[in-house]
């Protein structure tokens, strides 16, 4: 959570408690506590978080979370819309200013509209335009989301499959006349004939 500090006055202030402060007292600018800049008018609303105490004091030996809670990335991104609401429906853009400050804001869909009701103080008619918030802030989301996804691969195209040889065709086997066999040959033919034969006839 971010405090200041009053220029004038030295009051230390909540973030949500610096336009009430502003009313009631003459100061020309406050001072964020913990990075010490100074801001003017309501440029502080830009103000929405800061460093840490274990960032302030251990200086250059401060060693930042690998990553982010889903609950930070969240917050961020509600501010960024409540600091950039130029493409927010009307609806949504008259609540967002409001939302500035907060930090546990709810990421589900139904505790976040019930904390806004109650948050912000709003009445039974206009729940379409805590609805109207709600969509406008999971675009963002998903849109942000989608940025941050890595570009997909190219497919390299598939290879074109290799041409099968062509089949070798058998050779007929020519049949041989018989006019044509030597004595020898037809000798040996009768003998496998009738070997063949007996062979046939012995399994029998």
């Amino acid at each position: 959570m971010v405090f200041f500090v009053c220029e004038d006055c030295n009051e230390t202030l909540k973030r949500l408690k610096v336009a009430q402060h502003l009313c009631r007292c003459s100061c020309s600018a406050i001072t964020c506590v913990d990075c010490g800049a100074t801001f003017h008018d309501d440029s502080y609303l830009q103000h929405a978080t800061c460093m840490s105490e274990a960032e302030r004091y251990e200086g250059n030996l401060y060693k930042a979370p690998k990553k982010k809670t889903a609950q930070d990335a969240w917050a961020e991104l509600v501010q960024a819309a409540c600091a950039d609401r130029r493409d927010a429906p009307p609806a949504a853009a008259k609540l967002l200013p409001r939302l500035q400050g907060f930090e546990n804001i709810p990421r589900n869909q139904k505790k976040f509209c019930n904390w806004v009701k109650n948050s912000l103080n709003l009445r039974g008619g206009d729940a379409a335009a805590v609805d109207a918030l709600w969509a406008y802030l999971v675009s963002r989301r998903d849109a942000a989301r989608a940025e941050a996804a890595p570009a997909p691969a190219p497919v390299a195209p598939a290879p074109a499959p290799a041409a099968a040889p062509p089949a070798e065709k058998k050779k007929k086997k020519k049949k041989r006349n018989r006019d044509d066999e030597t004595p020898e040959e037809r000798k040996a033919r009768k003998l496998r004939k009738k070997a063949k034969k007996a062979k046939k006839k012995a399994a029998e």
